[in-house]
């Protein structure tokens, strides 16, 4: 019986995973259209959503990534106009990063998609199933962060 759950656990992880990779394939298929990659996206999406951001270490910090591939992203978003950026009075370490009416478009149009595709995915869902699937998934959410938190403090999450 216990084999047989495993199975189960693994079919359905690998089914998520599964539907995370076609979800952003489509997504990334959309939005190449508009001229801007996912890596681009995403930091055009949080730029935009922060309103202005002063430092590249934050954003390096946020997305885990090295300051070098930051300003590599952000030069291209600036060439494309999609953001601007200017020095700070009195600190040259620090540039203003805005997001521009261009940016803002893209913005919007990618909202617009994932609208789309969403609605799309869930269309054949009732209410009661979509509210279903959101409570199961938060469970695995709460596990997972459970297991996560036990993992950095040293505490073994396998039942004995």
């Amino acid at each position: 019986m216990e084999e047989n759950k495993y199975e189960i656990y693994k079919a359905i992880m690998l089914k998520m995973m599964h539907i995370k990779k076609l979800h952003r394939s489509i997504f990334e298929k959309r939005i190449s259209s508009l001229g801007i990659h996912h890596s681009q996206h995403q930091l055009l999406m949080y730029i935009a959503k922060e309103k202005e951001i002063s430092s590249q270490k934050k954003i390096a910090d946020k997305f885990g990534i090295t300051p070098a591939a930051v300003a590599r992203t952000l030069k291209t978003l600036e060439i494309e106009g999609f953001i601007e950026r200017s020095n700070i009075e009195g600190d040259s370490r620090f540039n203003r990063i805005i997001i521009t009416q261009k940016g803002k478009e893209i913005v919007n149009k990618t909202n617009m998609t994932f609208k789309e595709i969403d609605s799309s995915i869930f269309a054949n869902f009732t209410e009661n199933e979509l509210n279903s699937l959101n409570l199961y998934l938060d469970s695995l959410n709460n596990n997972l962060i459970i297991i996560n938190e036990n993992h950095e403090k040293g505490i073994s999450n396998e039942k004995k």
